[in-house]
């Protein structure tokens, strides 16, 4: 496929003073369905036919060559160079340059169509997708291995928490959970049969799922059992992302973007957008991407992009909680915690104002937990000095809330 440059010019529009989310035809007659993101600058987003790569934070999106003509529904990358993307008729690709180049890989094992894929490290990934089908590789896609998902209804999304532990969701609207790397998959009890199309944790206890009609689910126990969330909306949600333990966002149909900032106690909606959404993606607190197609059936591509965390939310919905739940706040002030040196070469001071216990944190740009403490003090360090340079996620949870922080790590 020959390349070409596409220009998004990203027309700033405010409402109240608050940028929402702003929208450009990204060159593509083809709609969109997932947007990964490996750093900052450098993003990708897959649709009908094509694979596009920004390096400059989405002014610029550029076509890539790839081995496919045929539809691309997921994204996923390992590491700055590689990544995977999967679609109609058992695709595979793969690329090792950052997405210069894509090779087909004829090492699926099957002709269905995949709907997502998730690495838990470089070398051990899952794909789920028509007919129930999962399949696992351990050598980065040299070969997958076939494993039984305990139906025969699609599956259109999976999520890994830790090596061991993942959950995928069902069209039926069944959520399965593996706790042996995916080996062996039981049924949860999701309580609905609404099409479910996506799931997301934020640790290893809290999860969302959305789907048809406005459902979002929640468990704050690995999946033992799911409470039906009020999202305010009867539209279709396709995607989810968090940026924090607190604040997450949903995407769907008719430019629907929901945004919570007290982890699903309540859901309000972000102005901006008209397209058929069907992928979202944060590179940090405020900074985020969505993407899907033309709502009036032409299927053309469009990206959406936010710069102040969706902007002003409106019509927030208040939702019933479990007995002894307290809903998250988010920290009023800057001041009540504070994160110092940042950037740093690896050693961070906390100083967090009237607290009585606190969890912290910090994730990778992939999603990844690459520390986690639990603690009574209300100063003490962090050592991160065996971490790679780069940006990285901390989440500081207190008896007050929540509040995040993006940490630069250059040694």
């Amino acid at each position: 496929m020959k390349k070409g440059v596409i220009t998004i010019l990203f027309a700033l529009t405010f409402k109240l003073g608050f940028s929402q989310w702003t929208s450009s035809n990204c060159g593509t007659t083809y709609g969109l369905e997932s947007v990964y993101f490996t750093d900052a600058n450098t993003g990708y987003a897959v649709g009908y036919g094509a694979i596009l790569k920004t390096t400059d934070a989405g002014s610029n999106w550029t076509k890539t060559t790839m081995g496919s003509l045929y539809s691309i529904f997921s994204v996923y990358f390992t590491d700055a160079n590689t990544g995977y993307a999967v679609g109609d008729l058992g695709h595979i690709l793969k690329t090792t340059d950052a997405g210069t180049n894509w090779r087909l890989l004829n090492t699926s094992g099957t002709s269905m169509s995949i709907n997502s894929v998730f690495f838990t490290d470089a070398n051990t990934g899952y794909y789920v997708g028509e007919s129930g089908h999962i399949s696992k590789t351990t050598d980065s896609a040299a070969t997958w291995v076939s494993k039984t998902s305990g139906t025969s209804s699609t599956l259109n999304s999976v999520y890994f928490t830790d090596a061991n532990t993942g959950y995928t969701v069902a069209s039926n609207g069944g959520i399965y959970k593996t706790t042996d790397a995916g080996n062996n998959w039981v049924a949860q009890t999701s309580g609905t049969t609404k099409k479910l199309t996506c799931i997301y944790f934020t640790d290893a206890n809290t999860g969302y799922a959305v789907g048809l009609s406005g459902t979002i689910l929640n468990t704050t126990n690995a999946g033992a059992t799911w409470t039906a969330q009020n999202s305010g909306t009867t539209e279709n949600l396709y995607k989810l992302y968090f940026t924090s333990a607190s604040v997450g966002y949903a995407v769907g149909s008719n430019g629907k973007i929901l945004k919570t900032t007290n982890a699903g106690a309540g859901w309000g909606t972000t102005g901006g957008a008209t397209q058929t959404l069907k992928g979202v993606y944060f590179t940090d607190a405020n900074t985020g991407y969505a993407v899907g197609s033309s709502a009036n059936g032409s299927n053309t591509g469009y990206a959406y992009k936010t710069i102040n965390g969706g902007g002003t939310v409106t019509g927030t919905t208040t939702n019933t909680l479990a007995p002894g739940t307290t809903a998250i706040e988010s920290y009023s002030e800057e001041a009540d915690i504070k994160v110092f040196p940042n950037p740093t070469n690896g050693i961070i001071n906390v100083e967090i104002v009237s607290v009585e216990d606190l969890q912290i944190t910090i994730k990778d740009v992939y999603g990844v937990t690459v520390y986690q403490k639990n603690s009574t003090a209300s100063k003490f360090q962090v050592d991160l000095s065996i971490l790679s340079n780069g940006a990285y996620f901390m989440d500081v949870k207190t008896n007050k809330g929540v509040v995040s922080r993006k940490i630069i790590v250059s040694h």
